[in-house]
């Protein structure tokens, strides 16, 4: 049973700034969610809308 527990950083002013994955695979370290790839993608286009 892997371990479901994952530790979460936060900056000065408590807030979250990422979460360490305790499955010890480093193949992961180079990849991203989808949920990441969402809001990366909504805030280029967000970005992009604005200064063009």
């Amino acid at each position: 049973m892997a371990c479901a527990v994952a530790w979460r950083l936060y900056s000065a002013n408590l807030l979250k700034i990422g979460d360490i994955d305790p499955r010890g695979d480093t193949s992961y370290c180079n990849t991203i969610s989808e949920k990441g790839r969402a809001i990366g993608g909504s805030v280029l286009e967000t970005i992009l809308r604005k200064f063009n």
